[in-house]
């Protein structure tokens, strides 16, 4: 029954996360996709916060596996489903590392301004020397109005668009 059909999927994703946690990707996976089959065809309208941890697990699983095609599905569904840009963002990290792992650096570099331009940042995709020596004197000029220890006691950011944002950066800086 229903009841039981939910059960088993929480179990599966139970399963899923320990499974990757234990760097048994294809397991995992398998884990992930098994409790998304036992949900309904209304699954992210009736039970939301399960079939976004299922697909999300899903997508980085496929990723860990190499398994570009399931992949490419797991990031579709949870960009086509989740209710907000934040609750989206575990797959775009995992697109970004999926493109860098096949050696696609201009699509990861693509797919970052994509998302980055989502969370109101702008970095132009070819940017001029100009662009970038702005950058820098804007950059130098916002760090030379503290002194090190005032850098030092500044608190630590908390904002989960500004985390993200530095996440993303952090992936595709070099």
């Amino acid at each position: 029954d229903e009841e039981e059909a939910l059960q088993a999927a929480t179990l599966n994703l139970t399963a899923g996360r320990i499974a990757r946690r234990s760097a048994a990707f294809a397991l995992a996976f398998d884990c992930f996709v098994a409790g998304k089959a036992h949900l309904e065809e209304r699954a992210w309208d009736e039970h939301y916060a399960l079939t976004l941890d299922l697909e999300a697990g899903a997508a980085e699983a496929a990723y860990l596996c190499g398994d570009w095609q399931a992949l490419a599905v797991h990031i579709a569904s949870v960009k086509g489903n989740a209710r907000t840009l934040l609750e989206q963002l575990p797959v775009w990290d995992v697109e970004i590392d999926a493109r860098i792992a096949r050696q696609d650096y201009s699509g990861a570099v693509d797919t970052a301004l994509e998302i980055l331009e989502k969370l109101d940042i702008e970095i132009p995709g070819e940017p001029t020397e100009a662009d970038v020596g702005g950058a820098l004197t804007q950059a130098m000029e916002s760090l030379t109005a503290f002194s090190p220890e005032e850098l030092m006691s500044l608190p630590l950011a908390h904002s989960p668009e500004t985390l993200a944002t530095m996440r993303i950066e952090a992936r595709i800086v070099s």
